[in-house]
């Protein structure tokens, strides 16, 4: 092996140690089943929905972005597949990159998600 691969393979290990941890995020193991992963991801944006956190905004709607581009990747079972690979998703333009979700709009995928029977003690939310 030669110094320029050694080089190659730090940087790489470099970067994965410091990419997301999706699975921590949404609180799941790495074996968790899609529905538990959908589940995990409801609760989570229930808790910090930007609304439901006023006193905290900024903190809260950056922790619902983070919930939110887990959610994109573990949810998506190609997205899931290439990230438990080692490949770094988020350079291809997706999660918290440049152009990727955005769950407050401008630019990026939008997605619609129907919590049914709304938050409690209130009517239905739609994200």
């Amino acid at each position: 092996m030669n110094i320029r691969e050694v080089l190659m393979r730090a940087e790489r290990s470099l970067k994965l140690s410091q990419r997301k941890d999706w699975y921590n995020i949404l609180g799941v193991s790495k074996t968790a089943s899609i529905s538990e992963i959908k589940k995990a991801y409801k609760k989570l944006a229930l808790q910090w929905h930007p609304d439901k956190n006023v006193d905290n905004r900024e903190e809260a709607e950056a922790k619902f972005r983070e919930i939110a581009s887990a959610y994109e990747i573990l949810g998506d079972e190609d997205k899931r597949t290439r990230f438990d690979r080692g490949e770094d998703i988020e350079d291809n333009g997706m999660g918290m990159g440049a152009g990727g979700f955005n769950p407050f709009g401008g630019g990026g995928q939008q997605f619609t998600f129907h919590f049914e029977g709304g938050f409690p003690g209130g009517g239905g939310y739609h994200f």
